[in-house]
């Protein structure tokens, strides 16, 4: 619509102000159009218009919420050629770019060049600074930053909580998550949704289902409600734990909780029944989602398909794999390697070459595991030259 009002202008004999120019680039990036946002700025000299901070601060923040953190970092650096000084919101644009784009040396080094350009950064720089280090796996420089706030007088809020969990939780330091997650209230704040499910998480990449299934339970007896990540969260630490009990009880009680299950819930159950072999249990939640107006995915098919092969069920498997063209579902590697494994333990050769022939036909790229489940198929019954003319395939590439 912003842009429709923008390019109607012109017909209207209306000529676009700075103002437009800056509303229409917000909007842009708001919506993710990134291309038309940066395009629509550097459209404005033609219009005889100089780009303003507030035109330049949104096209940053419109190539950062994209993930294009070169671009973003490139406008920030012509702003002082273009006769404009970067304000906080120039560089909170520019940190929040390299949080997304996981360059936590960039964002800090941003961060700590603010007071030199007169600068005090705020909450906001702070925060934005912290996530740039989940992605880099950097967890003790965002407890740093962290702790340094007060320093500077300023209070962490629940972002600047949330943010420090989501990196301790990337390194499954959920002690460290713990222990921050209960100082809240002593700043006066007070857990939200993302906080909960930060720490669910975390539970999940140490391995602690029952630290997961706890924080999920607690939630309950809060104001806070959970929301479908936080049982996905839950669900998916039962999968390495091989908690699959569990996993179908967090499912079915998702409705307590106003919730109605989805298929990323539903699949993170599947995959949870598929670790333990459950192929029975694996097999009717797959069959139940259509009833519950659920689409199966490729994810879907693949995890069940995948339970298959613990009670080496091939002739299921395959009937699963042969039934997703129906499902308007293309297979891809990892449904064909999991239905060659479940044809490999079951004895059938033919079989996994023939699947491992068609993923070539599909011009799909076989990996080590499709090697590997075909060549140890041929081998175990004795046809050894066919494994060694796979093995010779795959060492060429």
């Amino acid at each position: 619509m912003a842009w429709h009002l923008f390019g109607s202008m012109a017909t209207s004999k209306l000529a676009p102000s700075i103002i437009s120019y800056g509303a229409t680039i917000s909007s842009s990036g708001k919506a993710g159009r990134w291309q038309l946002a940066l395009c629509l700025f550097r459209s404005m000299p033609s219009a005889q218009l100089l780009p303003n901070t507030i035109s330049c601060n949104a096209t940053i923040s419109a190539c950062g919420k994209a993930g294009q953190w070169q671009m973003a970092l490139e406008l920030f650096s012509q702003m002082p050629a273009k006769k404009l000084r970067p304000n906080v919101i120039s560089y909170n644009a520019a940190i929040s770019s390299c949080s997304r784009g996981g360059r936590w040396t960039m964002a800090s080094w941003l961060l700590l060049a603010m007071p030199e350009a007169k600068l005090a950064p705020n909450t906001v720089s702070y925060n934005a600074a912290i996530s740039s280090c989940e992605k880099g796996a950097r967890w003790q420089v965002a407890l740093q930053l962290f702790e340094s706030m007060p320093q500077v007088k300023l209070a962490p809020d629940a972002i600047s909580f949330n943010a420090l969990v989501a990196c301790l939780e990337k390194q499954g330091r959920w002690q460290q998550a713990l222990q921050l997650f209960r100082s809240m209230p002593a700043f006066k704040l007070t857990p939200n949704v993302l906080s909960y499910n930060a720490l669910i998480k975390c539970g999940k990449a140490a391995g602690e289902w029952r630290l997961a299934v706890h924080i999920l339970g607690s939630m309950l007896t809060t104001s806070v409600a959970p929301n479908h990540r936080s049982y996905v969260a839950a669900i998916s630490s039962c999968e390495a734990a091989g908690r699959w009990q569990v996993a179908l009880q967090l499912l079915s009680s998702m409705h307590l909780a106003k919730l109605k299950a989805d298929v990323v819930s539903y699949n993170a159950t599947i995959s949870c029944c598929e670790r333990k072999g459950q192929w029975q249990v694996a097999c009717h939640l797959l069959g139940s989602m259509p009833d519950l107006q659920l689409l199966p995915d490729v994810i879907s098919y693949s995890a069940t398909i995948s339970s298959c092969e613990k009670g080496s069920w091939w002739h299921l498997a395959l009937r699963l794999f042969d039934s997703m063209p129906s499902a308007k579902l293309t297979p891809d590697v990892i449904s064909y390697n999991a239905t060659i494994t479940c044809c490999e333990r079951g004895g059938q050769w033919q079989l996994a070459v023939e699947l491992f022939s068609s993923m070539q036909d599909a011009e799909m790229t076989p990996n080590v595991v499709s090697y590997n489940a075909t060549m140890f198929s041929c081998a175990s019954r004795s046809q050894w030259q066919r494994a060694l003319q796979m093995f010779s395939a795959m060492s060429q590439g």
